[in-house]
């Protein structure tokens, strides 16, 4: 497959196309799906849920995704799920991207996954885009306007 490019010239490289997207709202589950796919990414998903994703993930291995880590389950802790998420993806080798309003997890969650990138809510999605394209092309988690590690 050849690399493709989206109208905002975000390169998109062959066999890197692929991306979990997990969020609860239904709203932004499908902006965030919209805008991947418009950028010539491969969706899967849109997820709003722990269950959901775990099925995914089951189905097929993603090399990218993007996170709610609150997944408004009603968990005993804020994150739980997102962050039971987040160490499946690891041990597989996806590259994360935590876009969440609950920017008081990045934090803790960041000194147990260290190379996921944290997008605060509620920057717009072409923000979360570009830092998928960024990591797809770079190799790395760091993209514009959003921080690997948060302060």
């Amino acid at each position: 497959m050849a690399d493709r490019m989206d109208g905002n010239l975000h390169r998109v490289p062959a066999g890197y196309n692929d991306v979990l997207v997990v969020e609860d709202d239904p709203m932004l589950a499908l902006a965030l799906t919209e805008g991947l796919e418009a950028a010539g990414f491969e969706v899967a998903g849109p997820c709003l849920g722990y269950r959901q994703a775990l099925v995914a993930i089951a189905r097929r291995a993603p090399t990218r995704a993007v996170i709610d880590v609150d997944l408004g389950s009603g968990d005993l802790r804020p994150g739980f799920e997102g962050e039971r998420l987040l160490a499946i993806l690891d041990k597989g080798g996806c590259r994360c991207i935590v876009y969440s309003g609950r920017s008081e997890l990045f934090e803790p969650i960041a000194r147990a996954h260290p190379d996921v990138v944290f997008i605060a809510k509620p920057k717009p999605v072409a923000e979360v885009v570009a830092a998928v394209a960024a990591s797809a092309s770079d190799g790395s988690q760091a993209a514009a306007g959003a921080s690997a590690a948060p302060s």
